[in-house]
C-alpha cells in the first residue's frame, strides 16, 4: 500500500489551509465558489426549469422508463442513463415535460451531444 499524497494549500488567492491531494480548494472556498457559480447561473432562463419540482418528476420517469443509455444501446453496449436529454431543445421549441420527446443518456453521450449542438 502506498502512502498517501502530501497535502498542498488551497488554491484560493492568500488561503494558507492544507487541502487532500485530488482537491483544489478548503471547503470554505469551495462553497463560496458554488454560491458564485449558483449566482450566475440564476441569471439563465432555463435555471427555473431545470430546478423545478415537475422537471426533476419528469426526468425521474423517463430513467424509470429507460434505465440505459438510448444512444450506446443502439451501439450493443449496456451503460446506465445518469442524464436526460431534450431530442428537440426547449429554446426551438420542445415539451420540456413531454417524455416522448426525452432521450436517456450515459454523462459521456449527453456531454458529447451538447458539445456537438453548442450548448457547452
Amino acid at each position: 500500500m502506498s502512502p498517501a499524497a502530501p497535502k498542498h494549500p488551497c488554491s484560493y488567492p492568500g488561503c494558507a489551509v492544507l487541502v487532500d491531494s485530488g482537491k483544489s480548494r478548503c471547503d470554505i472556498h469551495r462553497k463560496q465558489e458554488q454560491r458564485e457559480y449558483n449566482r450566475g447561473r440564476k441569471d439563465n432562463p432555463f435555471y427555473k426549469l431545470y430546478s423545478s419540482k415537475a422537471w426533476r418528476k419528469v426526468r425521474k420517469v423517463k430513467l424509470v422508463m429507460d434505465p440505459l443509455c438510448e444512444r450506446c444501446r443502439m451501439k450493443g453496449l449496456i451503460e446506465p442513463a445518469k442524464e436526460v436529454h431534450h431530442r428537440i431543445e426547449v429554446r426551438d421549441g420542445g415539451d420540456p415535460f413531454d417524455v416522448t420527446g426525452l432521450e436517456s443518456l450515459c454523462k459521456p453521450c449527453h456531454s458529447r451531444e451538447s458539445a456537438e449542438s453548442g450548448q457547452r
